[in-house]
């Protein structure tokens, strides 16, 4: 196969994709044959493999529809691959005969042993029949695989979860031996509760005979224990039959409510090195363990979780390697996860089941005066503690003991919270763990030295940040039983959540977790069936509650259950009798109004002039004050689950019937969404023979991150858009001409209070001018055109500033610090962000847009036009809709920084241009622009539409 796979094999790209092969300079094919195709490492570039980090990580369904294609390809490469990237995220699900459906290609591929270069498919598929109840099949599968890779302990294990008693004991057995392990005796029921060894001593080992019992080093075992009275007699006596006498076992109770101290009390009577020590109170593993620490004697320290089990020699092999290592710091063993009845399984489908056990580090006493004791945090300190003595230490501090044989059997319970949390890839809890690692791993970085790593028991403050939700503080109790009550709710649908809120799948995160910890107090909705905002807005619940939580608690309680999928709210306007009524779909905003939530507001106030009676619907509510100014100008408002549109996604028939309810109470004349991302409110409308029109105020063509978002291109878009809606009102000619559809689209530009923007306060004139961009200074929006601006007008010595207005970013960091070293011009400024658009014009005398996509208007623009602003701008987009060269502005070419010096460098020079540029643009905004423009032009569209009469113009 190796042979096979040096025609696939690329040099170049292997050594970019594995910069540590790289680094050590190892010749990229010798590297890969002796190392990288065991490790699982690709040996060229795969389309299948990028396609799976979209799978996983953003919900494409684009992907998912491409690998399936790339199963077609018989006996491919792509192939192999893709049936293990499709195959393991159906398992994610648990959704076997998927599974087993994917893995059939796979089957028969020649390059199954080869790609993806483990035998992670072999237990995958060995998984996937078991649970469909294909035992036999399942035998023969796993003796297939033993056949061709060899008795590997993965494949024994996977043999001996499908086998009865004995047949079990020997695979297992088999594992040990190839360790020369002391192997597990026969027992009447081959549980994880009862599992024997027969003696070993440490003093009869080789090596160890010259020690006798006493002057063993002295090894201190950590037992961190809450509430593990059925559990805890497993690990207490895994360890008292270890082969190392020599042990210090201090069981450290975090205040139990069941009788796990009654458990470790009947060991301890018959058994002196066993030692209970008492939380006051529940503080969580890692303060449990930092109270051991404190307590411990021994030259070596290790944990022991307290529902698992250590085979006899575990601690003798981890002492052993690490005296036999005098440089290392500590070593680690590995272990499987397994339920009661021995049937082992790793929560996520991965390459392996042993993997190394964070609980199991066994290291010096030195590592403790050197770095101090675990963080107290409620997950993962164990994994920073490792990484903390390798900042310490270095890399080679730590030691694998026997990596490829379990010295420990982790209990999985599928009724616990850790399983529950940890059963799909998808769903991992690793949002909050890949953060906390992240800030653990600056702080390593960053220390001072060695010394500022040291954590002492109690800190008087963090070291570093983490998510507020890993801090102890909230019970352990309370939180699982809330996120049992949330996952027995039909309100909360995690499917629905994680294809609706992309940056939780992105992350891998747990949705329960996420929506119990984060997502209810950022009023995300759970399913399509409770608004959380509504709720919170009705109930006037406190910002720290979950939304959901506190109604399902209140159900508890007896409270008399409501439907909260959809709450409606009284706006300040009283309903026009006899007047029509209009249904305007608008989407979320946050505390900051962008374009579009401000057009719609005048829109609704225009909509107000005209005596049109409006139903608002919101699909959650982020900024109070948005929703005081829609109250304002409507009649009433609904807040009900909606979300974007997502190319093939199906739509939510929940979310179509509740708006086909709205729309049978209210009767409106018309459906009208306020963007075209929007597509559920005109399912409904067209369900109902009602009206659909889009307010279009996007160019996808020319917005990569609006189509990434929507997992569609620009012709896609278009299509779905001109498919669904019966008409369109565009905010300019560009997004017209993005639609295509002239016979049903009206140009409705959006407008600006000119009286308000006029107050804003004229500079008098005096040299230097200042020349302003206004944004949010990304790239995209020309940050480096300006910049290369600014360096043309200072080279032309120019009495002019440069003023960069907007949010400081990493960005505009490295140019401040380019800035501060005197390598850009003294000439420039940062103002920093401007709270409101009168903050940002108010220091100004000219405006320039050097945005590198097309603005499908033009909004500040418009504004600063309004304000007495010269403008600038490059001629593409919207804007030389807004900006009339040599009339109401000047215009250069995209990306033509030259031109638009030359022509900032006129305004600056000829006063008499500013002047005439500034008055003609102010006269253009006030005669087209105007709120009365808009009233005007929407009461004529609504004619042609035939809500309202002529004769009411």
């Amino acid at each position: 196969m190796l042979d096979a796979m040096r025609a696939l094999f690329d040099a170049a790209w292997y050594l970019q994709a594995n910069p540590d092969v790289a680094a050590a300079g190892m010749d990229p094919w010798q590297h890969f044959c002796r190392f990288g195709h065991t490790e699982g490492r690709l040996p060229c570039h795969l389309q299948a493999a990028e396609l799976e980090q979209h799978l996983w990580f953003q919900t494409d369904d684009k992907a998912k529809l491409r690998l399936e294609q790339l199963l077609q390809a018989d006996s491919t490469p792509e192939q192999a691959f893709a049936a293990w990237a499709l195959a393991r995220w159906h398992g994610s699900y648990q959704r076997w005969p998927q599974v087993l459906e994917v893995l059939q290609p796979w089957l028969n591929n020649a390059w199954r042993q080869a790609l993806p270069g483990h035998h992670g498919c072999w237990l995958l598929l060995v998984r996937a029949l078991q649970q469909c109840g294909e035992q036999e099949q399942a035998l023969t599968r796993i003796g297939q695989a033993i056949a061709e890779l060899g008795e590997l302990p993965d494949l024994l294990l996977a043999r001996a979860s499908l086998h009865s008693d004995t047949a079990k004991l020997q695979d297992i057995n088999r594992v040990f031996r190839q360790a020369g392990l002391a192997e597990l005796l026969p027992v009447p029921t081959l549980q994880l509760d009862q599992l024997q060894t027969t003696p070993v001593a440490a003093q009869q080992r080789s090596g160890w005979h010259r020690y006798l019992p006493a002057r063993l080093p002295l090894v201190s075992v950590i037992i961190p224990c809450f509430n593990a009275a059925q559990t805890l007699a497993t690990a207490l006596r895994s360890l008292q039959a270890q082969s190392w006498p020599a042990l210090e076992i201090l069981v450290v109770d975090d205040a139990s409510t069941d009788n796990s101290t009654v458990v470790a009390e009947q060991f301890a009577a018959g058994d002196r090195r066993i030692r209970i020590l008492r939380q006051p109170e529940n503080q969580g593993a890692y303060a449990a363990r930092n109270a051991g620490l404190a307590q411990a004697r021994g030259r070596f320290i290790t944990t022991h979780d307290s529902d698992d089990w250590s085979h006899p020699q575990k601690i003798e092999q981890q002492v052993r390697t690490l005296e036999a290592n005098p440089k290392a710091m500590a070593s680690i063993s590995h272990w499987v996860r397994t339920l009661p009845e021995l049937v082992f399984e790793r929560w996520r489908p991965e390459p392996g089941w042993i993997y190394r056990n964070t609980s199991s580090l066994l290291f010096r006493r030195q590592v403790v005066k050197s770095i101090g004791f675990w963080d107290r945090v409620s997950v993962n300190a164990d994994t920073e503690y490792l990484e903390r003595i390798q900042a310490v230490f270095g890399s080679r501090a730590l030691v694998d003991v026997l990596p490829s044989i379990p010295l420990s059997f982790g209990r999985s319970d599928v009724a616990s919270l850790t399983q529950q949390s940890a059963t799909h890839l998808r769903t991992q809890f690793v949002g909050l763990r890949q953060r906390y690692l992240a800030s653990a791993r600056q702080w390593h970085q960053t220390a001072s030295s060695a010394k500022a790593l040291y954590l002492p028991q109690l800190p008087q403050q963090r070291p570093f940040a983490v998510p507020a939700r890993m801090c102890r503080g909230t019970a352990k109790q309370r939180a699982h039983r809330q996120l049992q009550l949330l996952r027995q709710s039909e309100l909360f649908e995690p499917e629905w959540y994680v294809t609706t809120y992309h940056d939780v799948a992105k992350a891998g995160m747990d949705p329960g977790l996420h929506y119990l910890h984060y997502g209810g107090q950022e009023n995300r909705d759970p399913g399509p069936n409770f608004s959380s905002s509504g709720y919170r807005l009705q109930q006037r619940i406190a910002a720290n509650l979950n939304p959901l939580i506190h109604y399902l608690e209140s159900l508890e309680q007896e409270a008399c259950p409501q439907d909260y999928g959809c709450v409606q709210l009284v706006g300040e306007h009283a309903i026009w009798p006899g007047r029509p009524w209009l249904l305007i779909a608008a989407h979320a905003a946050g505390p900051e109004l962008y374009g579009a939530e401000r057009s719609l507001l005048d829109v609704l106030k225009a909509l107000q002039s005209l005596q049109l009676n409006v139903l608002v619907t919101l699909p959650g509510v982020r900024s109070q004050s948005y929703l005081v100014q829609l109250q304002a100008v409507t009649q009433q408002l609904a807040v009900l689950p909606y979300r974007w549109w997502y190319r093939g996604r199906q739509e939510c028939e929940q979310t179509i019937g509740r708006f086909k309810t709205l729309m049978q109470q209210y009767k409106p004349e018309l459906c009208y969404c306020n963007t075209l991302v929007l597509s559920e409110p005109l399912h409904a409308a067209r369900q109902l023979l009602i009206p659909g029109i889009v307010h279009v105020r996007e160019l996808p063509g020319a917005d990569e991150a609006l189509c990434m978002e929507l997992g569609a291109d620009a012709s896609q878009i278009r299509s779905h858009v001109l498919a669904l809606a019966d008409g369109f009102i565009a905010n300019s000619r560009a997004s017209a001409d993005f639609l295509t559809a002239p016979e049903r689209t009206r140009v409705i530009a959006n407008v600006v209070d000119a009286e308000r923007f006029a107050q804003i306060p004229q500079r008098a004139g005096d040299l230097p001018l200042r020349l302003g961009m206004i944004s949010s200074n990304l790239p995209k929006k020309g940050l480096q055109d300006f910049i290369r601006l600014s360096q043309l007008l200072a080279a032309k010595q120019l009495p002019v500033e440069c003023w960069l207005i907007g949010p400081d970013n990493d960005h505009t960091a490295q140019l401040k610090a380019e800035h501060a070293a005197g390598r850009l011009p003294a000439s420039l400024h940062f103002a920093g962000y401007a709270a409101s658009p009168e903050e940002a014009l108010a220091p100004l005398d000219m405006v320039v847009n050097l945005s590198h996509f097309q603005e499908s208007f033009g909004r500040t623009v418009l504004e600063a036009m309004a304000a007495g602003r010269a403008v600038l701008c490059y001629r593409w987009g919207a804007l030389p809709e807004l900006v009339q060269h040599e009339h109401t502005g000047l215009l250069a070419d995209f990306g033509d920084i030259e031109a638009m010096a030359t022509a900032a460098e006129r305004l600056v020079v000829d006063k008499p241009l500013r002047q005439r540029l500034i008055a003609n643009a102010y006269q253009q905004v006030t005669s087209a622009y105007s709120a009365a423009a808009l009233q005007q032009q929407l009461a004529h569209w609504l004619v042609a539409q035939g809500i309202t009469q002529q004769e009411e113009l």
